[in-house]
């Protein structure tokens, strides 16, 4: 039986069902363990969280016994390791790693380090100060976590983290795949955010694999993203995102692993974007990718605390699927819906029309289950 490789992430599903396509087993370990990661694994571990994060302590602990259980060829890791090097440093000694290593990842996450990296490759990025600006407007403040979860509007408060000019307009991301000092793929992404979260209001919750860019400023972009490649040796998927400032692309950040746009991107290449970056890693070249018909998901938050009932049939069009009988906090994902179309205006409609869907169908449930037991 072939040895499968080890995914680890808040979510897993996306990389599970990437590697799938290439018909490679994996085992998981993820915060959520929901349905869909679950029928994609060999086997799954379900990790405990501390503050929306995970318990660093609970996840070397699964990480060992993952490990001794599953004896996996390689690991890869997705979102939630970038706040770990130490243990990204400590387990690519145990089992080989196909992605960015912990020296990486601490220049991407260390904003001290990383924008001077961007100065010294030429990389423009909104202003940033290190202490508290005067002016209580035009700021945000920046604590670190990936999603958004540690960026909130700057009100005159002082605090941990640092300060970046707060810039309007459409967040984008550039998803791309590099190794061996060069992009072997690329595809931009816009992002949506969850803006009903007062604690969080910068929150992600989707993308759509479309962006509203000129021709000269995706070129910018992707210079960007090849002067970062070569500089800093990146190997495997990666997600840098940007803004525009009077028409020029500023970058907000360098995520150093797989994002959460894998998904609509996956078609790119025919065994999938992970079982590319697994070939890249080990120094083979990759080519013959596709392209992919316009494709979004959004990711719906429990406006309330919700039970998943029992008997509950999640829509073909629903993923990272809760478990029956999960109670679900408010704020907190309950699941994410997709679309695909031939336009944008079209997946856009559709999603809005999905999310809505979920959301009243559950709150109906919950209010037949509240009357019911009456």
């Amino acid at each position: 039986m072939e040895r499968p490789f080890l995914l680890v992430a808040h979510s897993a599903r996306m990389l599970a069902q990437s590697l799938a396509r290439a018909g490679w087993p994996a085992v998981a370990l993820d915060r959520f363990a929901d349905l869909d990661t679950r029928s994609a694994c060999r086997a799954w571990y379900r990790v405990p969280e501390r503050d929306g994060r995970f318990d660093p302590q609970a996840l070397e602990e699964k990480l060992s016994l993952a490990l001794a259980e599953c004896r996996p060829q390689a690991w890869v890791y997705g979102s939630g390791m970038e706040a770990l090097p130490e243990l990204i440093a400590k387990f690519s000694e145990r089992c080989p790693l196909f992605g960015n290593g912990a020296q990486v990842v601490r220049i991407c996450t260390d904003p001290r380090a990383f924008f001077p990296w961007l100065d010294r490759l030429g990389i423009p990025y909104p202003e940033v100060s290190w202490t508290a600006p005067a002016a209580a407007s035009g700021w945000l403040v920046k604590r670190g976590g990936e999603g958004g979860r540690g960026v909130s509007v700057y009100r005159g408060e002082n605090g941990d983290g640092y300060y970046q000019r707060r810039l309007a307009g459409a967040v984008y991301t550039l998803a791309f795949l590099a190794g061996m000092g060069q992009v072997w793929w690329h595809g931009f992404n816009t992002l949506y955010q969850a803006d009903y979260n007062t604690r969080f209001p910068f929150l992600f919750a989707g993308a759509i694999n479309r962006a509203d860019l000129s021709r000269e400023v995706a070129g910018q972009v992707i210079g960007y993203a090849r002067r970062l490649s070569r500089a800093l040796d990146l190997r495997g998927l990666h997600g840098l995102d940007f803004m525009l400032d009077n028409g020029v692309p500023k970058v907000l950040e360098l995520n150093p692993r797989p994002g959460a746009a894998l998904g609509i991107w996956d078609t790119a290449w025919p065994e999938g974007l992970l079982a590319a970056q697994v070939r890249v890693c080990r120094g083979e070249p990759v080519a013959g990718f596709l392209p992919v018909p316009v494709k979004g998901f959004k990711i719906v938050f429990a406006p309330q605390a919700v039970q998943i009932p029992a008997a509950w049939r999640w829509p073909s069009w629903c993923a990272d699927r809760t478990p029956p009988e999960t109670m679900v906090p408010a704020g907190a994902p309950v699941c994410s819906v997709n679309a695909s179309g031939r336009t944008v205006a079209e997946v856009e409609a559709q999603l809005a029309a999905r999310e809505a869907w979920v959301i009243k169908q559950l709150w109906k449930e919950k209010k037949c289950n509240r009357l019911g037991s009456a």
